[in-house]
């Protein structure tokens, strides 16, 4: 960005898609008008919801529980509401459905 700030003569804007920023300024851009903007909060949820996710799964030692599974059923994926309950969703549920789960 150093070397290029000589030629950015129209910038206004910039943005940086990590959470920081210190190794991006230099001292010609902090003097600037220039607005740098970073995505700092963007991840925490998604973040947060995968560190509870691993916290539950070793908790409730999902590891052991997924691999029985999978032993007593031969089969990684199990076919789940295949008939009865799409009864009531209309035609194209229906189908949807079918190539979802069936």
């Amino acid at each position: 960005m150093q070397d290029a700030w000589p030629q950015a003569d129209r910038l206004s804007w910039i943005h940086v898609a990590a959470a920081g920023v210190d190794k991006l300024i230099f001292d010609e851009l902090a003097a600037s008008e220039v607005t740098v903007t970073n995505a700092q909060g963007t991840f925490d949820r998604p973040i947060a919801e995968w560190v509870l996710g691993a916290v539950l799964a070793e908790a409730k030692d999902f590891a052991a529980a997924t691999s029985t599974s999978r032993r007593r059923s031969g089969s990684t994926v199990r076919r789940v509401g295949c008939r009865g309950s799409q009864r009531s969703w209309s035609a194209p549920a229906r189908s949807d459905a079918r190539r979802l789960v069936c």
